[in-house]
């Protein structure tokens, strides 16, 4: 519906995934923890919004939602498990906990596991 909205006022809608920027297990659970159904209902409303958004050539709300579709099937994979947000927050604790210089090299390696990932993705949808 926002979507339609803003494409009904000629509007380029940009829309993003809440984030829980404090890492708390309590906002996790009431905000960021779905059911499969919920999953598929998500993906599904941003199919149908991409083939709305590229008819109209917006490019910047077509890359919003290319990115908030991967951040979904990411979160899918990781932090919508409780156990597994747990997990990472200790590690995240634990790698703060090292000094600067331990910290880089470990940060480098997620992040290609991350672009990995993405990667993975784009290959998948071609």
């Amino acid at each position: 519906r926002f979507v339609d909205l803003g494409l009904r006022f000629d509007a380029e809608p940009d829309i993003l995934l809440v984030a829980n920027p404090d890492q708390t297990l309590a906002f996790q659970k009431e905000f960021l923890h779905f059911t499969d159904d919920q999953f598929e209902e998500m993906s599904a409303q941003i199919e149908r919004a991409l083939v709305k958004i590229r008819e109209r050539g917006f490019k910047d709300a077509e890359t919003s939602l290319e990115i908030l579709r991967n951040n979904l099937v990411l979160h899918r994979r990781a932090d919508n498990n409780l156990a597994v947000f747990t997990a990472k927050n200790y590690a995240r604790s634990a790698l703060r906990r090292l000094p600067e210089n331990m910290q880089d090299p470990i940060r480098k390696a997620v992040q290609r596991v991350r672009v990995g990932l993405f990667e993975e993705m784009a290959a998948a949808k071609d």
